[in-house]
């Protein structure tokens, strides 16, 4: 007990420097926003085809509601730490579109799994583009 006095009489003792007036200013003054993730665009539906009955199919609406909401709401929650561009879920998207719904679902099931730290280690260093450090990969890969 006596130790417990002696060691908040030392701490009571000492002289704490706390943040002066100019930088409150500084930081009052700044602004925080992040005005490049407000551009962010995201398209509904899955298929961009004329034809009524295939625009209002009931498993392109369900897939193209489902895209949306993750596109717009879930993937807005994560960081942006995607290796690849275009990201996974825009990736996703032209797949969709290009290839059918069951293909596309299992290529982009491929595309995710290798969306990671570790699968980085194995890209080759000449695959990434100098000024976004991201890979750039074409929907053609899976032809």
């Amino acid at each position: 007990m006596k130790n417990f006095f002696i060691i908040i009489l030392i701490i009571s003792s000492l002289k704490i420097y706390s943040q002066t007036e100019s930088d409150f200013e500084i930081i009052k003054n700044r602004s925080f926003e992040n005005k490049k993730y407000d551009d962010r665009i995201v398209d509904f539906g899955v298929s961009d085809n004329k034809n009524k009955f295939i625009k209002n199919n009931p498993l392109n609406l369900f897939m193209g509601s489902f895209m949306f909401f993750y596109q717009k709401i879930v993937s807005e929650q994560f960081f942006a730490t995607c290796l690849y561009e275009p990201t996974c879920s825009a990736y996703s998207r032209k797949l969709i579109k290009e290839f059918g719904i069951f293909k596309g679902i299992i290529s982009s099931a491929d595309r995710l799994s290798r969306c990671n730290k570790i699968s980085a280690t194995g890209i080759h260093h000449f695959k990434f583009d100098k000024k976004t450090h991201k890979v750039h990969e074409k929907t053609n890969f899976y032809k």
